[in-house]
């Protein structure tokens, strides 16, 4: 107690303390040796009092150090010793030729002897799966206990079966649960044995020995007879050794070594302390080092007194010398004047409990202004009274600029993000203006230029059914293909009209493929032909009976431009269409179509302007061949929506291919393909569907005309409406087959003449089929939301209406 330290603490003595207990343990086997010539009943008792001297001894020290215990399998072994013992009281107490208690028989002893070694074994077995555990041992000791004393009580009650016969043994009853301990007690070996990086060498050793001696044990109390037989002797030996054993490994692990380490760290304390004061003043030299380097000054304020200490930097930052006094007072006489209110109610607030203390504000310091920034926490009494204020103060002058500056520049952005977007929307106003003037304007000429050119080429195909002459066929023939070159041309305008404006939308319809190069052969075979050039198709296996959904209409107009051009540039040899399949999925193909002419070629030079819109590879005045130059442009941007890529390869003289990709969903199962051409579409009406009622809504002279000679040459009986007025009225007085309307009519134009047939007892379901100048894809939007069931775009092409009104008539 003169203040010296030991250098290090004291060690217990391992050897000498194992030594002890082996001391002991020979000691105790010499005491139950000498008993036995006496009395084996003496024997017994003492070899018992022993085991139970040490389970006592075991339970008592890992309770009296439970709480240094880390390792679970300890605290349930030692828990379960006082239950253990408790039993094998009893046992001994029960043994015959004690008769110290009263109606007892051989059964209890024996029964008993199984309630303990039963136990136990459970013991065992659940230990290991708590070795990272830190279980309750008050909890484990009363789950072990509650099964012991109702064991016990039925013992008691002889309620258990016999385990002992005299003059005969043991019964089977004994011997199998003999059995039982035994397999539970090899069960927790093995759990042992594979937990043992867990445990010490000298501990696992230890606690394995005494698992397998009481499994020794067990199997020498199934070969007895008598209680007095040899096997009963040797039986409680190893009993005596294996409960020794668990001592050692409790001892060691659970008593000496926390005790050593608790020691240790009483004797060390004191070095840790001097170690935390030398930390201390290290901590406190980085503290002001850290303050000065980011510009942080600390601060108290005795409340009551009103005296304020500042920290080194809190000096330095206020200009003030170092141990100044200071006061509440004093520092409100730094504060800029203008915030000295503002500064003043802040803390006030903190005081009151109302808010944290936390502001931003100037002082003057050597007539220069500061920007700070001071945060507190306030301490108060049992009643609630604030009696100190801790806190920092931080320079925060650069930052304040910067943000005074960046405040300025956001709002010069923000009013010239104001003034931008209000040129924007102006903008926008504008253009939306523009657009739906150019959008009106598209669909006027639309209708304007296909309403005459469907009076022109439907007369002309009336007059070329009735003609017989061969020269006024040939003439009418040229009229026909001079309208249908015209009609090319004023779709290739409105067509680029419609990309230009982005109006133009594909169809989504289900197709065959192999139809769409058969169509262009259909089409272009015979100007093939008249130059003497072979015109063939050449379609991939894999590819040849695909059915497809999109827009076969827009795939066979950029395969008829390509093929087209190709036999207006080719005066000899061959034009060859290969299509071929670049990749496929389970929902989607890639397609690539090739046009391989050998005609005059193009120059490379030429190449990357031919497809711009109003551009040729010869744009001179002299040209020979003609044309508008839009077919290439429109390609390429029908291309582009069908998520493909078109492209040229040629060389002057040696001829051209035109190619490009397109990528297509394959057709919904169970849907089948349309059809692109059906020509017997008009030969089909007259045999099968002669005489049925068709009601033709047609405002303009000519038009009427067209479209009733075509329909009533194919035995179609045509009523005529000459307004949407009229053909209400006329589908409310009589039932018709179809309906043709037309959309832009005086009165009651086409999409409210529908909705008002809709509306009518029995017309709903009447297929109504729009037949207007108005093409557009958003035209036919509004048919079809108006409640028509198809659209067919003027100039009529006649297959086109035959195999329209097929399709509607079979359906009614």
């Amino acid at each position: 107690m003169n203040g010296e330290r030991p250098s290090s603490p004291p060690r217990a003595d391992t050897p000498v303390l194992t030594a002890g207990v082996w001391l002991f343990v020979v000691a105790a086997g010499l005491l139950m040796a000498a008993a036995r010539p006496v009395h084996y009943l003496l024997f017994h008792t003492l070899a018992e009092l022993i085991a139970i001297s040490v389970a006592i001894s075991v339970f008592t020290l890992t309770w009296a150090t439970r709480q240094h215990l880390h390792n679970g399998y300890l605290v349930i072994v030692g828990a379960a010793y006082a239950t253990i013992a408790t039993i094998d009281i009893f046992h001994t107490l029960t043994f015959k030729g004690m008769n110290l208690l009263p109606d007892v028989s051989t059964n209890h002893p024996t029964q008993f002897w199984l309630a303990a070694r039963f136990i136990e074994a459970v013991a065992l077995c659940l230990a290991p799966a708590f070795i990272r555990r830190r279980p309750n041992f008050t909890l484990a000791t009363f789950a072990f206990a509650v099964p012991g004393v109702l064991a016990s009580i039925a013992i008691l009650q002889g309620m258990l079966p016999a385990t002992h016969v005299e003059e005969v043994g043991l019964t089977r009853f004994k011997i199998v649960g003999e059995f039982v301990i035994i397999g539970i007690l090899v069960l927790a070996w093995l759990m042992l044995a594979r937990a043992r990086r867990e445990f010490p060498r000298r501990v696992f050793g230890l606690l394995s020995g005494s698992v397998l001696l009481a499994i020794a044990t067990e199997f020498c109390f199934i070969h007895y007879v008598g209680f007095y037989d040899f096997a009963n002797e040797l039986g409680h030996y190893f009993r005596f050794v294996s409960v020794v054993l668990a001592y050692l490994a409790l001892v060691v692990t659970g008593v000496r070594r926390p005790a050593e380490l608790l020691y240790g760290q009483l004797i060390s304390k004191d070095e840790a302390l001097t170690a935390t004061n030398a930390e201390l003043a290290r901590s406190e030299a980085n503290l002001k080092h850290a303050q000065a380097v980011a510009g942080i000054g600390s601060w108290h304020l005795d409340i009551v007194a009103n005296r304020l200490t500042w920290s080194d930097q809190t000096y330095r930052m206020f200009a003030v010398p170092p141990g100044t006094p200071q006061t509440f007072e004093s520092f409100a006489s730094y504060i800029h004047p203008d915030d000295l209110s503002a500064v003043t109610q802040a803390w006030n607030d903190a005081i009151a409990g109302r808010v944290p203390y936390d502001v931003v504000h100037r002082i003057l310091v050597e007539n220069k202004v500061l920007w700070v920034r001071e945060r507190a926490e306030i301490a108060r009494d049992t009643g609630g009274q604030a009696i100190a204020g801790t806190g920092t103060v931080q320079d925060v002058t650069a930052q304040r600029v910067a943000e005074l500056q960046l405040a300025d520049q956001r709002r010069y952005l923000e009013e010239q993000v104001d003034k931008r977007t209000h040129d924007l929307v102006l903008a926008k106003d504008a253009a939306e203006t523009a657009s739906r003037a150019k959008s009106v304007f598209l669909a006027n000429m639309s209708h304007e230029l296909r309403t005459p050119m469907n009076g022109i080429m439907g007369m002309t195909d009336l007059a070329l059914r009735r003609a017989t002459d061969p020269k006024q066929r040939d003439q009418l023939g040229k009229a026909r293909d001079a309208s249908r070159h015209l009609l090319g041309v004023i779709n290739d305008i409105l067509d680029i009209s419609k990309i230009e404006a982005d109006r133009l939308q594909l169809e989504q319809i289900d197709f065959r493929l192999g139809s769409v190069p058969e169509n262009v052969i259909s089409m272009l075979g015979g100007r093939a032909a008249e130059k003497g050039l072979l015109l063939t198709v050449d379609i991939a296996d894999e590819v040849a009976g695909l059915s497809l959904r999109g827009d076969p209409l827009r795939l066979g107009q950029v395969l008829i431009n390509l093929a087209g051009n190709a036999i207006k540039f080719t005066e000899r040899g061959s034009i060859r269409i290969r299509v071929s399949a670049v990749e496929q999925t389970a929902s989607h193909c890639l397609l690539r179509f090739d046009v391989q002419d050998t005609g005059i070629g193009i120059p490379v030079e030429d190449q990357p302007r031919l497809f711009s819109a109003f551009e040729q590879a010869d744009s001179s005045t002299t040209r020979r061949f003609g044309g508008t130059g839009l077919g290439l442009a429109i390609s390429k941007r029908l291309v582009g929506l069908m998520r493909g890529h078109i492209g040229v390869n040629s060389q002057p003289g040696l001829g051209s291919t035109f190619w490009f990709t397109a990528r297509l969903e394959r057709a919904r199962p169970g849907e089948a393909p349309r059809a692109v051409d059906d020509s017997p579409a008009e030969q089909q009406i007259k045999d099968r569907h002669r005489d049925a009622r068709i009601l033709l809504v047609e405002d303009e002279p000519v038009n009427q005309e067209v479209s009733r000679s075509l329909l009533e040459e194919a035995g179609l009986k045509v009523d005529l409406a000459e307004d949407g007025r009229q053909a209400v009225d006329m589908a409310r007085a009589g039932a018709y087959d179809v309906i043709l309307m037309d959309m832009q009519m005086p009165h009651v134009d086409g999409l409210e003449a529908t909705r008002m047939i809709r509306a009518l007892s029995g017309r709903q379901h009447v297929p109504i089929l729009a037949m207007t100048a108005n093409a557009f894809e958003e035209d036919r939007q509004r048919c079809m939301g108006a409640g028509m069931n198809d659209f067919i775009a003027k100039p009529v092409d006649p297959d086109k209406l035959f195999t329209t009104l097929l399709i509607w008539l079979a359906r009614g």
